[in-house]
């Protein structure tokens, strides 16, 4: 294979984005094999010492990495097998170098790693351990194998360069002219940067010269600007012609047209308000999409949802092909005359980046197997109707009374002590099947279903369920924050992934079951970030403008290379769009927004207006409001913002730490479990929560979702582990040494936390598995903090610890029923909370002693803090009340005229 000077304006072309590493030639390898593994330790006063690789008794390949700087630390790659056009296949895994030469750091692997790499390819990120990928903000690259050659030891050789998005076969890449950045910086002003020394550069507009430059021989410079009189057209293609001096090598690039896209000409010319997607009817069905950037597409009719290349068996790719037309803003449309009920389709799209590009359309509303055909269907088809769908009627329940119960669908069934159908294993079937139970010990408890029924929550919240990058047939786990369809539902879940259809009905059932059952359901949605740009729909149609850029890179705020930009209209009208079909579709009660910071505020405001209007007035929309954005001139919905939210809640991240300490020191304590007082400073934060008070909007409890845990980092009982007792997580031992005493003490502080979330105003929301003191251990008995990608068995719900913890359970059942039913915690203006509910006066910071009154009744609740001294007796005036129960450490009926305190518990009065 020769060396691929031309790759740099292929990969750009085709948008693989990717990284960097490196060993030897495939002709001449510098570093002999070695037989024992080693790593890149520095030898003395050299940090880029040569170490030798591991080698293997097979194929290997050796991932080599140039910097300049010969600056390595913390670098390496993220590696994992995809299918051709990019879908993830298997693992996803961070390897450190494990060598060292004079080209740079060597990641050498086994070719066993991949389970077939003579059909599919290697997925490779380079990064450090902060995610700053090189080159910066790059996106996933996809190598094939088949070009490269293995030498005589066996090994195939992968060089990368830092900065370079190209791909090379040799050493020979480090030295090769690059284009480093190319692109409108203003919509008028052209920059192109290069890596050496130029002679001389021209831009042309089309065909036509706009400038030419010769530099004089004494210049060495890099750069070539040009400034245009008018705002760049959208339509031209505009290039950049560089002569590199050394080299005398002439690079022709394509100028990135991103700013353009942000123009008001441009918004004026294009911005579409119509329908997209399959537009069905039992007589014809009409497709649309937008697509400005596209000169032809291809309208791609199959029988088959499912490609022989991913199942050369079920698989069919015999099709219909319909070319259609552009029109009015850049929307291509074509009608198909007959029912097309079932059938499915895709686009095949040209456009300056692609040609004949084959992709879903990012409105489709079902898919074939993998998400890889759209499936035009009619919903009112009865395979894609439980019985009694149609007449199905629920309530949505009161955002002030809401308790809301977090899982992934397959948790709920994934222990062995869930003993329902093996068939209904990890699919939506699995989360309804009723009377399953579990039994130890001549005691049994039920699981499954009746298991959330019996909890008593009222909201149950499911993490991603709509269509992930995953691979279906052969399923692992994974949380699914790596959309890849929108508006489809996830077929892994289904019983039969290949059928469209039933991925449908089986979502709407379960929708069906828990409403039938008062409890609502609330889906879990990542507007901000899709599994990959360059395989995106949206990116394929419309190259560049559906993602945020900031100097001409992807942000990556997100973490995944590929905000998308809520804040352009087309994508506003995307996430709108599809928000209201998903609720309208599978009768939803809300949404939970995923990194929810990353939106702007007029498109979170604009959306639940959308859905208030148009769909169901209750319906509840929250998400989480952190502060992640970077690109100036947006106006993002995270909580410095919350005075400009409208209708919709954020996660009290404040409360959280408060409570019981930051998620990012696992070892930390809160005003709630900090035994020895330290963090009493606190108590105004946990208090001010308890009356919906949230971070930015000062006192505003239709904004507040209080809680302490969830999916993300350490379970609560968990934290507790790691936070109150001497649990070492570096050096882990089973559940079981550390004793009755110190896992039942465990157990009273978490269920304490959540006292305080379940008397707050606002949502009150909770991880699954809390209840029974969920606790995520890994193989070795440490700790995860972020199974996403964990095993079944660390993510399962394990029944057997409702026996365990019977009384931890009775106390969450008591806290969610008191939620519910007392309208004193239900307040959702500052106004109802400043007339009815009082923080009394405490005479230290060790307890928060709060009186409320709602619908003729008056209650107390006394929060004793594991720093409370448990030998005094506070002065607090219960004449008339009548004790209710405690949550906590503390289990005997206190004195009402004489009330001491126990540690970590909560004191419940009425009267």
């Amino acid at each position: 294979m020769k060396n691929k000077y031309l790759l740099l304006s292929l990969v750009a072309f085709l948008g693989l984005g990717v990284t960097a590493c490196g060993p030897t030639s495939s002709e001449d390898p510098s570093v002999e094999p070695s037989t024992t593994p080693s790593t890149p330790v520095a030898d003395g006063e050299n940090p880029n010492a040569p170490v030798t690789p591991p080698s293997y008794e097979e194929d290997s390949i050796w991932f080599h990495y140039h910097r300049p700087e010969h600056d390595y630390d913390d670098w390496g790659l993220w590696l994992w097998e995809c299918t051709p056009d990019g879908t993830h296949y298997a693992f996803d895994t961070f390897f450190e170098f494990n060598g060292m030469d004079s080209y740079g750091a060597i990641s050498a692997q086994p070719i066993s790693l991949w389970s077939d790499l003579s059909v599919n390819n290697i997925g490779l990120i380079v990064r450090d351990g902060a995610w700053t990928k090189d080159p910066d903000g790059a996106a996933d690259r996809f190598i094939s194998l088949s070009g490269f050659t293995k030498d005589e030891n066996n090994i195939y050789h992968i060089y990368l360069v830092s900065g370079d998005m190209g791909v090379y076969d040799s050493t020979a890449g480090k030295d090769a002219d690059i284009i480093l950045e190319s692109g409108f910086t203003t919509s008028k002003r052209i920059w192109v940067e290069a890596n050496h020394a130029l002679d001389s550069y021209k831009f042309f507009e089309n065909d036509t010269l706009l400038k030419e430059k010769v530099y004089p021989s004494n210049e060495s410079k890099k750069y070539a600007d040009l400034t245009l009189s008018e705002e760049g057209n959208f339509d031209s293609v505009y290039t950049c012609e560089l002569k590199f001096r050394k080299s005398g090598r002439t690079i022709t690039t394509e100028i990135d047209t991103l700013p353009l896209f942000k123009t008001e000409k441009f918004n004026e010319l294009y911005t579409y308000d119509g329908e997209l997607g399959a537009i069905y009817t039992p007589t014809s069905t009409t497709f649309k999409v937008w697509s400005p950037a596209s000169s032809n597409i291809t309208l791609n009719i199959y029988e088959s949802g499912t490609p022989k290349s991913v199942d050369s068996t079920k698989g069919n790719d015999e099709k219909t092909t319909y070319t259609m037309s552009k029109g009015e803003k850049g929307v291509f449309s074509y009608t198909v005359e007959g029912d097309l009920n079932g059938k499915y389709y895709t686009y095949s799209v040209t456009n300056k980046k692609f040609t004949n590009r084959e992709t879903v359309d990012p409105y489709a509303k079902s898919a074939g197997v993998n998400g890889r055909r759209g499936m035009i269907i009619d919903f009112n088809d009865p395979r894609a109707l439980p019985e009694g769908w149609n007449n199905a009627n629920w309530d949505i329940h009161s955002q002030g009374e809401m308790t809301v119960w977090e899982t992934h669908v397959a948790d709920v069934t994934s222990s062995e002590t869930w003993t329902g159908n093996a068939n209904n294993k990890h699919l939506f079937n699995g989360v309804i099947e009723k009377g399953t139970t579990y039994t130890e010990n001549d005691v049994t408890v039920k699981t499954g279903y009746d298991h959330i029924k019996e909890l008593g929550v009222n909201t149950v919240q499911l993490v991603p369920v709509y269509d992930q990058d995953n691979d279906e047939i052969r399923k692992s786990f994974n949380w699914g924050y790596n959309p890849l369809n929108y508006n489809v539902i996830e077929g892994s879940y289904a019983s039969d992934p290949y059928d469209g259809f039933v991925r449908v009905k089986e979502f709407r059932n379960l929708v069906k079951t828990f409403n039938d059952d008062g409890i609502n359901v609330i889906m879990d949605v990542v507007y901000n970030h899709m599994s990959s740009l360059d395989n995106s729909g949206f990116n394929i149609l419309m190259p560049g403008y559906y993602f945020r850029y900031q100097n001409g890179t992807p942000t990556s705020n997100s973490g995944c290379g590929n905000d998308t930009a809520s804040d352009l209209p087309m994508m506003r009208k995307f996430m709108i769009d599809s928000t209201l079909f998903l609720a309208e579709t599978y009768k939803l009660s809300g949404y939970r927004f995923d990194l929810m910071g990353l939106h702007d505020v007029d498109t979170m405001n604009e959306l639940v207006k959308n859905l208030k209007e148009n769909y169901n007035s209750d319906i509840v929309v929250y998400g989480e409001p952190w502060n992640m954005g970077t690109v100036s001139g947006i106006t993002y919905a995270h909580q410095g913002n919350m005075s400009k939210w409208e209708g919709f809640a954020g996660f009290n991240d404040v409360m959280r730490d408060a409570i019981k300490g930051s998620v990012f020191d696992a070892t930390s304590t809160g005003w709630a479990t900090a035994e020895d007082g330290s963090q009493k400073s606190a108590y105004e934060n946990v208090a001010n929560s308890l009356l919906g008070y949230t971070p930015g909007s000062s006192k505003d409890p239709s904004k507040n979702v209080a809680y302490v845990s969830c999916h993300d980092n350490n379970t609560i009982f968990d934290k507790m582990k790691l936070s109150i007792t001497d649990f070492d997580n570096n050096a882990p031992i089973a559940e079981s040494e550390l004793g009755k005493e110190v896992l039942t003490k465990c157990a009273d502080y978490s269920a304490f936390t959540n006292s305080l979330v379940f008397a707050s105003q606002g949502v009150s929301f909770m991880n699954a598995g809390e209840e029974m003191c969920r606790s995520k251990i890994n193989e070795d008995n440490s700790l995860n903090h972020n199974s996403y990608n964990a095993t079944y068995k660390c993510n399962e719900l394990d029944y057997s610890r409702l026996i365990e913890y019977s009384e931890i359970y009775e106390e969450y059942k008591f806290m969610i029923s008191l939620k519910q039913s007392v309208a004193a915690l239900h307040y959702l203006t500052s106004e109802d909370v400043a007339e009815n509910v009082t923080l009394n006066k405490t005479d230290d910071k060790t307890y928060i002693d709060i009186s409320l009154k709602g619908e003729g009744k008056e209650y107390r609740i006394i929060f004793a803090s594991a720093s409370v001294d448990s030998s005094k007796a506070i002065s607090a005036d219960l004449t008339g009340y009548n004790f209710v129960g405690t949550v906590g450490a503390g289990n005997t009926t206190p004195t009402l005229n004489n009330l001491t305190l126990t540690p970590a518990t909560a004191y419940y009065f009425v009267k």
